[in-house]
């Protein structure tokens, strides 16, 4: 470090240090007794995890904090340094991992991670668990009869993770259920739920839950809930689209109703209103939607009409259900297809860019990308920023037995592209037994469960 460079005054560093990544933050905190004294201030690990989340788009586990400044010095910069590390090891050629342990959960049952946690919750019909991945024990536990644990859970309030659950049969809603898994006080958990007046609707769609609001879409309508046991439960039924394989995206007052498309027809967005409004004058409720069209791309055919051209008898196609986000990272939306052409596997999975205007209430789509996979995907899992997408691929082209666990990375910045890693799991699980996945894409954790319920914990942070 040149004499000159130490000279400087402390806000001169600062200033310079907020344009560096954090890789290069650290190695410059490490080059001499001076330059280290700047790291006892917080508005350089601000910085520091401002730039992570808005520049270099990774998700960090303080991303439902609103207000960084209220958090430590120490907690500040620990989450910053790990951040660091897992993105130096997720973007090198071969991610490695730090750690690896198993617990056993029971068989056939659902699960998804807390993101930014240690916990996890698994559930079956009738009940809903919360677990500490690190010492692989129960810490919460609920059980309703009847109980359906429906879609992925809202993180939005540090400490709180809300889930939307109903009650009724496999393909039947009588009740909504909001359940409430509260973490503030570590590892003391507590589990608490919220029953709302009748439903009784066919359910045919996919459920959502905000701090706000809860409640689901089928084919031709929305239902939404304020989780006040005694509040109404209403239902739109207006310009609703009536399509299979539908995600809805709730913000604000808005829900966006995401449909991905199929070979003969292009993935659209619409937006609707969570509650019903009434015209200032007529009275009347407004539920005229706003459709944006968005073209489908394949690496197959040079544009959709095309596409549509080709005789259906060379290709068969299937569709994962798709995955919303809150595009805070730039990606509103992933979709997975899987296809036979010409007698050949390929998977396709679609990144769909959006970010949010007007203080995050409306959401601008743009244009969708594609990475192409020349084996079959068996299971994939997005995490929660939408950049990152953890797939188990069948290792048919690459002669690898039981198949392989990749990566696949999203960068809208400078020039829209992705990236796919193999990771490095050590033999730490017989992939061909896996039947669920998962991905914490804050903390660097992939999760993976067997037939018989034995679960593999893999760290990359």
């Amino acid at each position: 470090m040149s004499s000159s460079t130490v000279q400087l005054p402390e806000d001169t560093l600062l200033d310079l240090a907020q344009y560096l990544d954090v890789t290069d933050l650290i190695s410059l905190l490490s080059t001499c007794r001076v330059i280290r004294q700047i790291q006892l201030q917080k508005s350089l690990w601000l910085d520091c995890l401002i730039r992570i989340r808005e520049v270099e788009r990774h998700p960090h586990p303080l991303s439902n904090v609103e207000d960084l400044s209220t958090l430590s010095l120490h907690r500040l910069q620990r989450t910053a340094q790990r951040a660091g590390r897992l993105m130096k090891n997720l973007r090198s050629n071969n991610p490695r991992p730090t750690r690896i342990h198993h617990f056993s959960v029971q068989p056939r049952c659902g699960f998804f991670c807390l993101t930014g946690t240690r916990f996890i919750v698994t559930h079956d019909e009738g009940i809903a668990s919360c677990w500490d991945v690190f010492n692989g024990e129960r810490v919460a536990h609920l059980e309703i009869p009847d109980l359906f644990v429906r879609g992925i859970p809202c993180m939005d309030e540090a400490g709180k993770a809300l889930i939307c659950g109903s009650i009724g049969g496999d393909s039947r809603v009588d009740r909504l259920v909001a359940i409430c898994i509260d973490y503030r006080a570590g590892a003391r958990v507590s589990i608490s739920h919220v029953v709302s007046p009748a439903v009784n609707e066919q359910f045919a769609g996919i459920f959502y839950i905000t701090p706000q609001v809860a409640g689901f879409s089928g084919r031709g309508y929305i239902i939404t809930w304020s989780m006040n046991p005694n509040a109404k439960v209403t239902k739109q039924t207006d310009e609703v689209p009536r399509t299979p394989n539908l995600s809805c995206l709730p913000l604000e007052q808005n829900i966006y109703i995401f449909s991905q498309g199929s070979i003969a027809t292009d993935a659209s967005v619409q937006c609707l209103p969570l509650f019903p409004r009434r015209h200032p004058q007529s009275g009347n409720i407004d539920a005229t939607p706003n459709t944006i069209v968005i073209p489908t791309r394949y690496s197959f055919a040079s544009n959709q009409k095309q596409l549509r051209r080709i005789s259906i008898g060379v290709m068969t196609m299937t569709s994962h259900v798709p995955r919303v986000c809150p595009p805070r990272y730039g990606v509103f939306a992933v979709t997975c297809r899987s296809l036979q052409w010409d007698g050949s596997p390929v998977s396709v999975v679609h990144f769909w860019q959006g970010e949010t205007a007007e203080r995050g209430t409306v959401l601008n789509t743009g244009e969708a990308y594609y990475y192409e996979q020349r084996d079959h995907i068996r299971l994939w899992a997005v995490g929660h920023s939408g950049t990152y997408v953890l797939l188990l691929v069948d290792g048919v082209s690459s002669n690898e037995r039981d198949g392989y666990l990749g990566l696949l990375h999203f960068s809208s910045t400078p020039n829209p592209h992705t990236t796919f890693r193999k990771l490095d799991i050590r033999d730490a699980f017989a992939l061909a037994s896996v039947s669920q996945i998962a991905l914490d894409d804050s903390l660097g954790t992939v999760f993976l469960v067997d037939k018989e319920g034995s679960m593999t914990i893999i760290s990359y942070a």
